[in-house]
């Protein structure tokens, strides 16, 4: 009865803040004013504003109301809104806007809008209705106080006590249920199995922890199941944003309900199973990511995985075993099993004959293979080995499994290079060495297309297995050349992903985040520059590394910043000894975050250059690939000469955008342009851009090399800039770090690759690395660091 009443006063509540909501949109008709709506629930706010326009007359009086909303890529609000402002003929009655709980980079869009409130005002003569939930409107008084100043209290819409419970219960069972349907058909659609992921996405992640709190604000205690249930669904939530110990824990929590419950019931211990086999997941994870820890988390994962199968055969659930076991199998391997991986895999081919695909065979197949390989029964290796080629061959391109839920394309191409180098090996004891070479060199062909994927983040502990292996089985064949690359390419992904601290005096790259593995292929990039400037789209590749943002050059990131968004400089000369970092900051630290913030009112095109031989045909793809994603836009296949380049430039221009041309290692064009004539040609080049207005010129050079410059000064015209290349305000130094920014560096940096020091030795390495200079070479640290790991 209580309950009955709550809902009943919620409903009236509800109705009470819609009309609330109406009479402060027909007060501000014909100027600007800001209301919040404060709504946790996007069924509950769609509901709402179908109300709105169908139950409220005020506003069916005053007319249309325009509805914008945000996706996860929008950085600008203003740019946004004025936009659609110019795609309606005449003002609104209102304007609302939605999704600011999705957009990626909501503290920069805040911080941004707080800025241009005033323009804001200038653009609107209605009222602007936001609709937020706690976390966004948190961050709006903290982030942008002066425009949130200009609203008054938010208006609240609320659900009910058991409305919040069938929400969590909802998607709790509709997550097992994904995970514990029968395979899909391979004739199903990518959305139909994207909704069998099992995950949890973002935005209802914020709304489970708000129906959550709400229920403990009104002293609602969940039943154990329920309590359960939502353990589960955070657990899933945290697989798939990489928090792999906070999955752990609340895996465990959830299955301790499961076993206490003593159930016979199919469908409990089938939820049972679930949560062991994700318990293995995190655990495997664990020991492919940190090698120090290997072994044990190894056995974790296969004592999880081997229950997570028991129980799937004690309930009958073959066609789940079938999925599952190809796991247990890589556990197996990873752990050197082979008699136990030998034994499991006949196991999982029959099942897969019955319940599989073509690219689970395959994979059978191969680790049939690779046993016969290692027991040298060279006949049956190669029989086994062409079979797995054959299969993979036969594969449909858009083959997937609940449990293959990745970019298998991607993996594919590296298991056909495994299976086909163990064929080699075959080939190569049978005496057959012609069919042998001829498969050695289609493999060597193809390995730059196998190692060149982007989709690593999608699981990158198993692609970093996969090139491990690929990369034993090239330098057994006495391939060194190949294996050498593959060696740099696993360098490149542990420093991205944060697996190793230091990679030596590699360039950094931009930071990644792994996801979910059954997020792919459906979300492999997003777009950027969404709903502006002629709707352009873009990929985002990456943030600041972390070897940056834990060091003091992410102040540096800033003071480029504010110089790349000011008038009054056009060209800025980054300078540094060799080793000191520069190509560092532009490729780790300034491009990702350009690409990830506005500049003013306009998004930044970062365009680098650092190859000087040809280096109008490079800047010309360059600059292509980069305006690729503009719709709308006609882009040459390359760009034959600086006039075209500089006609491109001025294009964008058009769009709003602010180029950012980035010339990184530029001592390289004084070494391979020897011939005064065509130095001279570069510098009438560089003055050309400088007399772009929406164009941003970068150098970066070594010291060593900066009086080179005075060269160009003598070529130029230079009041743009201040008739001085050299000139201090046009320079900026980059120098060595600090001893106690190098000790925070690698304190931070070891910490997040599980290989953490004490204190005393990190002191006793920056005493050594500093010497009688008291600086560190960010070079020489990550060199000495290199060869600790």
């Amino acid at each position: 009865m209580a309950e009955r009443e709550l809902a009943e006063n919620n409903t009236v509540d509800n109705q009470r803040s819609l009309k609330s909501l109406a009479r402060a949109i027909a007060l501000g008709q014909g100027q600007f004013s800001l209301i919040f709506a404060r709504c946790n629930y996007a069924q509950l706010r769609k509901r709402m504003l179908a109300k709105l326009g169908s139950e409220v007359e005020d506003v069916n009086e005053l007319g249309e109301i325009k509805i914008i909303e945000l996706l996860p890529e929008t950085t600008s609000l203003y740019n946004r809104i004025r936009a659609s402002m110019r795609e309606i003929k005449k003002q609104p009655s209102a304007l609302m806007v939605v999704g600011l709980e999705s957009v990626k980079a909501i503290d920069e869009l805040l911080c941004a809008t707080n800025f241009v409130r005033d323009e804001l005002k200038k653009q609107l003569t209605c009222p602007l209705v936001l609709w937020v939930n706690d976390q966004v409107l948190q961050k709006l008084r903290r982030l942008a106080p002066d425009f949130a100043s200009l609203a008054a209290n938010p208006i609240k819409f609320d659900l009910a006590t058991e409305q919040l419970q069938d929400l969590i219960l909802q998607k709790a069972n509709f997550l097992f249920a994904s995970v514990l349907a029968p395979n899909p058909s391979e004739k199903q659609t990518q959305n139909t199995r994207k909704k069998r992921c099992g995950l949890v996405q973002g935005q209802q992640r914020l709304e489970l922890d708000a129906a959550h709190r709400e229920l403990r604000r009104r002293s609602v205690n969940l039943e154990p199941e329920l309590q359960a249930s939502l353990e589960f669904v955070f657990g899933q939530d945290d697989l798939a944003n990489d928090r792999i110990d906070a999955a752990i824990e609340n895996y465990r929590q959830s299955l301790r309900f499961w076993r206490k419950s003593n159930s016979l019931e199919p469908i409990v211990r089938e939820k049972s199973a679930v949560l062991l086999y994700y318990l293995g997941r995190c655990h495997f994870c664990k020991a492919q990511r940190y090698p120090i820890e290997s072994v044990r988390q190894g056995e974790e994962a296969r004592i999880y995985f081997n229950q997570a199968v028991k129980v799937f055969e004690e309930v009958g659930r073959h066609d789940l075993v079938a999925q599952f076991i190809d796991r247990l199998m890589e556990v197996l391997q990873s752990l050197e099993e082979w008699k136990a991986l030998s034994s499991l895999t006949y196991k999982s081919l029959r099942l897969h004959q019955t319940y599989g695909c073509q690219l689970q065979l395959a994979l059978d197949y191969g680790y049939l293979a690779k046993i016969a390989a290692r027991e040298l029964r060279w006949a049956s290796a190669s029989q086994l080995a062409q079979k797995s080629l054959d299969l993979l061959a036969e594969a449909p391109a858009v083959e997937q499994t609940s449990l293959l839920a990745q970019p298998h394309e991607l993996y594919r191409l590296l298991w056909e290079q495994i299976w086909r180098l163990v064929l080699v090996q075959a080939q190569k004891h049978n005496f057959e060495f012609q069919a042998a070479d001829d498969n050695l060199e289609l493999a060597c062909q193809e390995l730059k297309g196998a190692i060149a994927g982007t989709e690593h983040r999608y699981g990158p502990e198993r692609y970093l297995r996969l090139l491990k292996e690929l990369r034993l089985l090239y330098f057994e064949l006495g391939r060194y050349r190949e294996a050498f690359e593959i060696k740099q390419k696993e360098r490149s992904i542990e420093q991205q992903y944060g697996f190793r601290a230091f990679i030596g005096a590699g360039q950094l790259l931009p930071a990644r985040h792994a996801i979910n593995p059954a997020l792919a292929p459906f979300d492999v990039s997003g777009e950027r520059y969404s709903h502006y400037s002629g709707d352009i789209a873009a990929k985002s590749r990456g943030s600041v590394a972390e070897a940056i943002a834990a060091s003091n050059r992410q102040q540096d990131i800033h003071g480029l910043l504010e110089r790349i968004g000011r008038s009054d400089y056009k060209l800025t000369v980054i300078h540094g000894q060799s080793g000191v970092g520069k190509s560092s900051i532009v490729t780790a630290g300034l491009v990702p975050t350009l690409k990830s913030h506005t500049v003013g009112d306009r998004l930044a095109l970062p365009v680098v250059l650092r190859v000087y031989r040809d280096w109008v045909g490079v800047l010309g793809r360059t600059l292509v690939a980069a305006l690729g994603q503009i719709p709308d836009l006609q882009l040459p296949e390359k760009l034959y000469s600086t006039s075209a380049i500089l006609e491109l430039l001025r294009e964008t221009e058009q769009r709003n955008l602010l180029t950012v041309l980035i010339f990184d290692q530029f001592e390289e064009l004084f070494v391979v342009c020897s011939d005064p004539e065509a130095r001279k040609y570069f510098a009438k080049f560089l003055q050309a851009c400088l007399n772009i207005p929406s164009l941003k010129v970068i150098i970066s050079i070594r010291e060593d090399y900066l009086h080179n410059l005075l060269e160009f000064e003598r070529q130029m015209d230079l009041e743009a800039i201040n008739c001085n290349l050299l000139d201090k305000s046009n320079r900026y130094p980059l120098g060595n770090l600090s001893p106690q920014d190098a000790y925070e560096v690698i304190e931070s940096l070891t910490k997040k690759a599980n290989f953490e020091l004490e204190a005393s030795p990190i002191e006793e390495l920056v005493e050594d690395l500093a010497g009688e200079r008291g600086e560190v070479r960010p070079m020489g640290a990550s060199q000495c660091m290199r060869k600790a790991q």
